[in-house]
């Protein structure tokens, strides 16, 4: 018959909590920017009034295109 003390318990309650902490860690995803980014459309060009067959360009003649400005936008905000 196998006996364990409390304190044996307790270690190995620990250790298995532990791992368990350790593994949900490693879920983590680190292309979740760039799915973020397809997910709203952001990786197509697009551009904002003007002509229809015009460049992907903002407001200003030489602005960046608009889905990377509103890109940095969100990164900046922290939404992306």
């Amino acid at each position: 018959m196998l006996v364990m003390t409390e304190h044996e318990i307790r270690r190995m309650i620990r250790q298995i909590l532990l791992e368990a902490k350790k593994k949900k860690k490693k879920k983590k995803k680190k292309n979740s920017t760039k799915q973020a980014e397809k997910d709203l459309m952001l990786d197509k060009p697009f551009n904002v009034g003007g002509w229809p067959k015009g460049k992907h360009q903002g407001w200003l003649p030489d602005s960046r295109p608009v889905n990377v400005q509103i890109r940095d936008y969100l990164d900046d905000m922290g939404l992306l």
